[in-house]
Order: C-alpha cells, then structure tokens, then sequence
C-alpha cells in the first residue's frame, strides 16, 4: 500500500523550505483524504495560502516540480489570504469539494468557516453541466463506436461530474459532506441519480477494464439523459438566499 503520509510530510518539507514564516496555510484536499484514493495512480492536491503571492516565490517553487511529479503530486495552488477569500463566488464548486474532504497539514484552518454562497453554487452547477453535456454530446459521435475513447472520456469527466452532484446536493440540502459509496446513496435519495450508475463509474475509473463498446455506449445512452434532465432542474431551481 502506497505511504501517503510520508508524500504528505515531504511536500511540507518543501513548502516550509520556499514560504517559512510566510506560510499561512497549507491543506491537503481531495480524493486522497478518501476512500476513492487510488493507490499509484490518484493524484495528491494541496492548496498554499501565504502572505503574498509573487513571481519569485514561483521561481522559488519550480524546482520541485520534477520531484513531486513523480509523487502524483500536482502543483499546489498558491493563494494570498484576500484573494482565498474573494475566491468563493467564483469557485464555489472547488471550495465545497475542498470543505468535504481536507486535511490542514501545516498552520491555521482557513476552511472550516469559509461560507459558500448557494446561488453561486447553482449558478456554477448550471454552466458545468450544460458545458459537459455539450461536450459529451460531441464526443458522442466524434468516438463513432470507439469503445477505448469513450471510456476514457468517462473515466475523465468522474471527478468533475462528482463535483457537479455534490454542488446540486447543497443546494437540495442533502449531506453534501459525503464521499464515495455514501455520497453515492445520497444523491440516489435526494437527487435521483442512480447509485449503481456511479459506483460503476467510479469502479471503471479506479480499475480501468477492457472496455466493451456495448457496456459504454450503454453508461453513455444512460448519462447523457440524465444531465439533460439535472439541467432543467438546476435551472429552475431556487436557492435560498446568503451563505450556508
């Protein structure tokens, strides 16, 4: 089983060597604090809020790159407070994900008490899911039958689709906080999509099978209505006002 603490413990060697005292925060997020986490294949996420953001300090960061690739480590997203801050409307789908599953490795906790607007978050779930609807679609008949690409349009679009739903769970008032098999049941219970759907989603992404063109053509015939119809909601959905 792959040693996540001791990649965790090494990219907080780095950071601390580039920021110091500069640093304010530095939170893990993502599928690796989760059940999802795939061993030698997930990627690591960090985000790192310090002081003030310049380009010295990403010269600073550029010499790890090579080493935390080979880690699965992607480049951390660097913040300064204000702009942590500000980010919410804008993000709002990548600071719930964020609040579901994190971890602060080093300094304050600037996540817990971050409010998210849910007329941000409907607005956002609206633009994601027509843009991967419309990209779907495409894809669709680009792939002709193709059963290799159009797994791997699935196996890609996970994460993002789960962003989406988690999204459309907060604005239902569902426990949005869920991951995994839980988060799958819920959204089964409060929004309708299927839980079998996404357990076989999320198993062809953790184990990437040798596709078979009827089993994907089939996830493909059975997802794209599905969005379709998420889209009609969300677009007529009402959000209650202020942060939640």
């Amino acid at each position: 089983m792959e040693d996540r603490e001791h990649v965790i413990q090494s990219v907080k060697k780095d950071v601390l060597e580039v920021t110091g005292t500069r640093l304010q925060s530095l939170i893990l997020y993502g599928s690796a604090m989760t059940e999802e986490f795939v061993d030698q294949r997930s990627d690591y996420n960090f985000a790192v809020v310090v002081d003030k953001v310049d380009i010295p300090l990403l010269d600073d960061f550029r010499k790890f790159v090579r080493g935390w690739a080979d880690q699965r480590v992607r480049v951390p997203l660097l913040f300064a407070p204000k702009f942590f801050e500000q980010a919410r409307d804008s993000f709002p789908l990548e600071f719930l994900a964020m609040k579901a599953s994190y971890r602060v490795v080093e300094g304050k906790d600037l996540v817990a008490n971050l409010e998210i607007d849910p007329r941000d978050v409907r607005l956002e779930c609206e633009w994601e899911l027509r843009s991967k609807l419309i990209a779907l679609r495409r894809i669709y008949i680009e792939a002709d039958g193709n059963a290799e690409w159009l797994q791997r349009t699935i196996v890609e679009a996970v994460p993002a689709l789960t962003a989406i739903f988690r999204g459309l769970l907060f604005i239902a008032n569902g426990d949005w906080r869920l991951n995994g098999s839980a988060l799958y049941a819920e959204l089964d219970r409060k929004l309708g999509i299927p839980a079998d759907l996404m357990q076989r989603l999320a198993q062809t992404r953790q184990q990437h099978p040798t596709p078979k063109t009827s089993e994907v053509m089939d996830e493909f015939r059975g997802l794209l209505p599905l969005l379709e119809r998420l889209v009609d909601e969300v677009d007529a959905a009402e959000t209650r006002p202020g942060p939640a």
